[in-house]
């Protein structure tokens, strides 16, 4: 369904997460255009990104044994960078607190950091293995992030703005346009048959028979139900806040075709024929077909297919009142079989295969079976669908489908009214009737199955296939109908006039198709690729601060507004008072002026106060310290 006249520009798609609805629709060009000018965005950040790691890394140098490295030159020139990332480092390693080993005392604080050998070498690896990362992953995220930058293009999804877009009606004026509608509506049914092939499934049920009297020749537990269960109608393509749900269910049975319903007569051309009364369609009987059997006929299938809506009454055929279905649109397929030659006995009620065929004696090939009556079967179908705005209700079915457009949750904004059409001229034609009516028998899936005058091996139960296969199509149907209406796909077609109103045609621009030579731009991956390259571009940049060489504007950052911030989050949570030991691997704890051994434990806390920006400063517990024996005279 790919098309021209989209609506390109900045649009929403609802069916997406919020954080990626907003969607820019260009032209292939320009969206290549864009994603390889975000990519080289992207690369141009590897100088300001290095000039960032600067810092980091010249501490880790520091910390690499110097046994393993030379003189740099370009660390050594970091600005006193690496100072002020010492710092931050050693302000988060003070609150860590492990247990020490040995005798204890308490000690105040001291600014002198003992860090003992183990930790010294701890961070000689980590500081070596992380040189090792910075610079080979500096270098490969620069290349990944430039390569997947072509992900803010996402896909080719568009809004429909054709001009044709309508509710085209068949409306001949003259003999020579009565083709237009058979001719639509057979590209219709043939279009969705083919796009269900490949895009849809089903899973049956068995079901109770739906109809009104005891007619399902499988009994009253022997149909088959198949059904969407209930599902956003934004898998039709509708584009809304809220797209509504709704739900599809067919149910199939064969019917019976015992002398009540099913006997012979006389055709006008004075010719036996098997006559169908399940309600007046042609004349007094619903379909017809001739009993003798002509060797000369086609090898294949012949159906008669009758159709009654009791919502729209718009058909001829009226069933008899045991093969109603209350509000629910019936469908009738009567099915023959001509000279079809089987590979197996069957007892299928439609497809039967019970006649052994007769050959010469001389015919050495396998067995073959064949239907030896002309009498076709039935195949009833009732058809169901239901519209709500939530999946906890509202909900409307075929009943009483009308009363929607009395509810005031429904009708509150012109968006869900158009919601409301589209649904129901998206459900409309979604019946079983409107999958096989204009094809007929080259709607059977048995019928594909034929070559030359055997057919192909079938299902024990091929009418359940057939059922499947109209159901598939029906829902197929769904996505053309809603297509045709936003395309205008009618306005092709000779006798058609559009009937949308103007006030309706709102809904021509809600529909999401497939496009051609375009392709979406995520907004938000535009926007929040560009402002990170800016802050990056922005906190890499050097300002002359006082008698300082020019420093990164990430340090002042630092050093003016995060680090001071830090004594508010000392002071609100336990940090400030949290006892460090001295004997663990991290610890800010020294020797002060106090002569201690271990066989005097004591017991000392530090009062100071918690510098906390622009000359605020707030009182606060730093820490009660354990003095080690194993540390004393360090």
């Amino acid at each position: 369904m790919s098309t021209n006249f989209l609506k390109t520009g900045f649009w929403i798609d609802y069916s997406k997460a919020s954080s990626a609805r907003a969607q820019i629709l260009l032209e292939d060009y320009w969206a290549g255009v864009l994603t390889n000018a975000v990519a080289v965005l992207i690369t141009s950040t590897s100088g300001p990104i290095f000039t960032l790691l600067i810092g980091p890394i010249s501490f880790l140098w520091d910390k690499v044994p110097s046994r393993l490295k030379g003189r740099n030159a370009a660390l050594a020139r970091a600005d006193g960078y690496h100072e002020i990332v010492h710092d931050a480092m050693m302000d988060l390693l003070d609150y860590i607190p492990l247990r020490p080993r040995g005798n204890h005392h308490r000690i105040p604080l001291d600014d002198d950091v003992v860090i003992p050998r183990r930790r010294r070498d701890g961070i000689e690896a980590v500081g070596a293995g992380s040189l090792i990362v910075i610079f080979l992953g500096l270098l490969l995220a620069i290349i990944v992030a430039s390569i997947l930058s072509v992900g803010i293009a996402t896909d080719t999804t568009a809004i429909s703005n054709s001009p044709k877009c309508g509710l085209y009606k068949y409306d001949p004026e003259s003999r020579r346009m009565l083709g237009g509608s058979l001719e639509f509506e057979h590209r219709a049914e043939t279009q969705s048959a083919a796009y269900a092939a490949d895009c849809y499934g089903s899973s049956p049920l068995n079901a109770a028979c739906p109809f009104s009297g005891d007619v399902c020749k499988s009994g009253k537990r022997g149909a088959f139900k198949l059904s969407t269960g209930l599902v956003s109608g934004a898998v039709l393509g509708i584009n809304a806040v809220n797209p509504f749900f709704f739900s599809r269910t067919t149910i199939c049975s064969p019917l019976v075709t015992g002398e009540k319903y099913v006997g012979i007569g006389m055709s006008p051309q004075g010719e036996a024929q098997w006559e169908y009364w399940y309600g007046p369609s042609l004349g007094s009987y619903t379909s017809a077909n001739p009993v003798r059997v002509n060797s000369w006929e086609i090898k294949g299938y012949s159906t008669g297919i009758h159709c009654s809506n009791p919502t729209f009454d718009d058909g001829s055929f009226k069933p008899m009142p045991e093969f109603t279905a209350g509000p629910y649109p019936v469908t009738l397929i009567f099915i023959s079989s001509h000279n079809i030659l089987y590979h197996e006995r069957r007892k299928d009620p439609i497809f039967p295969a019970l006649q052994k065929a007769n050959f010469p004696p001389t015919y050495r090939g396998p067995d073959l079976f064949y239907n030896n009556s002309t009498r076709a079967g039935v195949l009833g179908c009732t058809d169901q669908y239901q519209i709500c705005i939530t999946k906890s209700g509202p909900c409307w079915d075929n009943g009483n489908i009308t009363k929607i457009f009395n509810d005031d949750e429904a009708m509150k904004s012109a968006e869900s009214q158009n919601v409301t059409r589209l649904l129901l001229l998206a459900l409309k034609y979604s019946s079983t009737c409107g999958s096989v009516q204009f094809r007929s028998a080259e709607a059977l899936d048995a019928q594909k199955k034929i070559a030359h005058m055997q057919s192909l091996p079938l299902a024990n139960q091929q009418w359940k296939v057939e059922a499947q296969s109209s159901f598939r199509t029906s829902l197929a149907r769904m996505q053309l109908n809603v297509f045709d209406v936003v395309r205008g796909s009618a306005s092709n077609f000779r006798g058609y006039r559009d009937k949308l109103p103007p006030k309706h045609r709102g809904l021509c621009q809600m529909v999401k198709i497939k496009g051609s030579g375009v392709k979406n731009i995520s907004f938000s991956g535009l926007l929040g690729t560009v402002f990170a390259v800016g802050i990056v571009w922005t906190i890499s940049r050097k300002i002359q601060t006082g008698s300082h060489k020019g420093r990164p504007v990430a340090v002042l950052i630092w050093e003016r507004c995060w680090r001071p911030g830090c004594g508010w989050i000392c002071a609100l949570f336990p940090c400030a008072s949290m006892v460090v030991h001295f004997a663990s691997l991290q610890n800010i704890c020294a020797v002060h002026q106090y002569n201690l051994t271990p066989t005097q434990p004591t017991e000392l806390s530090m009062r100071t106060t918690i510098d906390v920006g622009k000359g605020g400063q707030i009182p606060a517990t730093i820490a009660t310290c354990t003095y080690s024996a194993a540390f004393a005279g360090k």
